[in-house]
């Protein structure tokens, strides 16, 4: 940890400053409504509580019976919070455009007629034999693979002096 001292000389403030004045004013230096530097703070008085709640990002901590006390997100924080997630959300969307289904040089359907000439290029080399670039291969889902190498029981193997399973339980 890092520590860090208010500011407050007694040159500049002949009278000193009340406590709660003091720790707002080294959370929110300039007034500008923000937990600069990510201060936590834990304290008892009340009213130096609700005071940081309109600050957002600035967690609060208190005692109460002998237990430390987190308290909840503060209203002004949790609308900082939805303001950043919608801005983030907004920019992914223009960045990032829809994609298509389909891509643009896959085959057209047999029924429609050739239109382009790279279509008719493709149709050509398989006409004559060539083979043209190959597609990928889908996946089944949901198709049975075989079962788990690692729970199938492996096969016994027969010594030269053993017999076959099939024979001993004949033979016995």
């Amino acid at each position: 940890m890092e520590r860090r001292f208010c500011g407050h000389h007694p040159q500049d403030h002949p009278e000193p400053l009340d406590a709660g004045e003091c720790i707002s004013a080294v959370v929110d230096g300039k007034n500008s409504g923000r937990n600069k530097h990510r201060y936590v703070v834990a304290t008892q008085d009340i009213e130096l509580r609700r005071e940081l709640r309109a600050i957002p990002g600035v967690p609060l901590i208190y005692i109460n019976k002998g237990v430390m006390i987190m308290e909840p997100m503060a209203s002004a924080s949790t609308e900082e919070r939805t303001k950043e997630e919608r801005t983030k959300f907004r920019a992914e969307l223009k960045t990032n455009p829809v994609k298509r289904k389909r891509a643009d040089d896959e085959e057209e359907p047999k029924g429609s007629a050739v239109t382009d000439g790279a279509s008719e290029a493709q149709s050509n080399a398989q006409a004559s034999g060539e083979e043209g670039p190959q597609k990928k291969k889908k996946k089944n889902y949901g198709k049975a693979r075989g079962p788990n190498p690692l729970a199938v029981k492996k096969k016994k193997k027969t010594g030269p002096g053993q017999k076959p399973a099939a024979a001993r339980k004949t033979a016995a």
